[in-house]
């Protein structure tokens, strides 16, 4: 452990460092709000770690999670302070939850001042940076910057003492868009998450009117917009435009006196410049060759976890509204749904999507779902023949990602989150236990077993292939490529299926025994793809010895995100969830 790091056992939470004017979980007095205290399932042990310019404070489970924010952190306010030409003046503490969950026990939120607002406006209280881990450092990253960027534009425009705010806020209002999206252009960079969101907003027109947007249209237009004024005029004048903005506190004149065009105009060009692009992008792309289960889909509703049984009868899928979530069986021979389950209530916080999970049995008679619920991690099996649950709490973990059964239907493959770390696990259905197959700080996401059960399939940001448990903690790679774990050998050497420094693959299954089928955005839209593992002979000395290697090519060419995939060989049919340009 890095001799600069201490540890320090907290007496009763973190009173000492939250007693001054944070309404958190700690007790602080008369500032609590009577009747209002959020029931939490169980007590924390806070400690925490101090760095230079950080502090950041975690409970049990959370060690790795609290060094690896405070070291790429470091990382991080260096490139922001760099991207905005402002240093920060005052040290960061971070308080880092290891899952959402967690984070939603805490009273953060419950204060009548939108600063301290939990439905995703921010996680920030003065310099206080609350995270939580979303099962991949990805994630983390984005909030860490997110964080930080808010701290430090909100020091760089209102100043960095009480009296400074008090009279810059009252001169200055800023509109939703332009804080919201600048936060969001420093902390995530442009992908195809939001280019598909983007082009939704601006193709539709919704996004014409820039002042009447909030929430996430108000995020991406202003996103966007960021994006294409350090396209056309370079990132350098971000800096410059903020400095403008602050001294003539004129939003308009931020804009007329750096790039020389009144914001009106800016607008204009920046839809104009994305039509374009959009527009020429639609040249070449195909429509998606599948059949539309008939749903209807409704406003401010996500659907997610859509897969269909392996004897093809039934669907299952999530809905999920301002957290409220219920899980459909789909019948697809009568064409109706029945809802089997729902929890939660209605309610502004942030959504945590990741759950429920679920899988088909491969007889199709029933499938397994995972909830968490009281602070536990719970798993379901369903059977549709009696309509009847049966519920077992899962121990040794915080979360389960993505999971997937067997042939047989006696074990699953999990990817699924203990002590900050996503590692792939085998669960025993029978003997309600599972086994740690990995065991490193890379995140080891969407497995599925193939060539019999022999081995196992997944999504992976890890640099090399050679299994580790004493792993750096150390920045990761946001990019995910495809390993194969030898399951029946417990090999600690895996094989690579993909080297794409630049691009995700997601969702990998088996399509036959060479070849495997996946999702990738390696052309800036999720699209289906195909990949041929073979070999060749290198050279012979006393023995034959093989270069192996990979072959791949797209399978679709569509011009929508590809959000979800399962793929079923046997009866030559794939399931997949995108959004269609009409959809909210």
């Amino acid at each position: 452990m890095d001799k600069k790091i201490a540890q320090f056992l907290c007496f009763a939470g973190l009173f000492a460092a939250f007693a001054q004017g944070v309404s958190a979980q700690f007790y602080n007095g008369s500032q609590q709000d009577f009747g209002k205290n959020r029931i939490q399932y169980k007590n924390y042990l806070w400690q925490y770690y101090p760095f230079d310019k950080f502090q950041t404070y975690f409970y049990e489970g959370g060690k790795n999670l609290a060094i690896y924010t405070a070291r790429t952190a470091k990382t991080h306010l260096a490139e922001l302070e760099e991207m905005f030409e402002y240093k920060l003046e005052d040290p960061v503490e971070f308080v880092v939850y290891n899952k959402l969950q967690d984070f939603r026990q805490s009273n953060v939120g419950l204060s009548v001042d939108e600063g301290y607002n939990i439905g995703g406006v921010t996680r920030i209280v003065g310099s206080k940076i609350f995270l939580y881990y979303e099962g991949d450092h990805k994630s983390l990253d984005a909030q860490i910057r997110s964080g930080l960027t808010t701290i430090l534009l909100n020091q760089m425009i209102y100043g960095g003492n009480w009296k400074e705010t008090l009279k810059n806020s009252t001169l200055l209002s800023l509109p939703e868009w332009y804080l919201k999206g600048l936060t969001s252009y420093a902390a995530n960079s442009w992908n195809t998450e939001l280019d598909d969101k983007a082009r939704d907003g601006i193709l539709s027109g919704d996004y014409d009117k820039f002042n009447r947007l909030y929430g996430e249209d108000a995020r991406i237009a202003g996103h966007s917009l960021w994006n294409y004024i350090a396209e056309v005029y370079g990132e350098n004048v971000i800096p410059n435009i903020l400095y403008m903005t602050r001294m003539s506190k004129n939003l308009e004149s931020g804009f007329l006196f750096v790039i020389g065009i009144s914001l009106k105009t800016l607008s204009s060009e920046y839809l104009e410049y994305y039509k374009k692009r959009y527009e020429s992008d639609k040249i070449g792309r195909l429509a998606y060759r599948a059949e539309k289960l008939n749903i209807p889909s409704k406003k401010h509703r996500t659907y997610h976890q859509f897969n269909i049984s392996p004897d093809g009868r039934y669907a299952t899928y999530v809905t999920n509204q301002l957290g409220k979530y219920k899980i459909f069986l789909h019948d697809l021979s009568k064409n109706k749904s029945k809802r089997i389950y729902r929890r939660e209530h209605k309610l502004n916080r942030i959504i945590d999507p990741s759950f429920p999970v679920i899988a088909w049995h491969p007889t199709g008679a029933g499938f397994a779902f995972v909830t968490e619920e009281k602070g536990k991690v719970w798993m379901t099996i369903h059977t549709v023949s009696t309509q009847k649950n049966s519920k077992r709490e899962l121990f040794n973990l915080d979360k389960v990602l993505y999971m997937a059964y067997n042939k047989s239907g006696r074990s699953m493959v999990m990817s699924a989150v203990n002590k900050g770390q996503t590692d792939l696990y085998v669960y025993n259905v029978i003997g309600n236990q599972q086994k740690q197959l990995t065991n490193d700080l890379y995140d080891d996401l969407y497995p599925s077993f193939i060539d019999e059960g022999e081995r196992i399939i997944f999504s992976s940001n890890r640099s090399d292939d050679t299994l580790r448990s004493d792993t750096k903690i150390e920045p990761l790679s946001p990019f995910l490529d495809l390993f194969v774990y030898d399951f029946a050998t417990r090999s600690n050497i895996l094989k690579r299926i993909t080297t794409t420094p630049y691009a995700n693959e997601t969702y990998p299954a088996q399509y036959d025994t060479i070849n495997y089928t996946y999702l990738s955005d390696k052309t800036g839209i999720t699209n289906r793809y195909i990949a041929k593992y073979d070999s060749v002979i290198s050279h012979i000395d006393t023995a034959l010895h093989y270069r192996y290697f990979t072959e791949s090519f797209p399978l679709s060419n569509g011009s929508r995100n590809i959000l979800e995939y399962k793929i079923h060989a046997q009866q030559n049919r794939y399931v997949r969830t995108s959004i269609s340009p009409s959809s909210t």
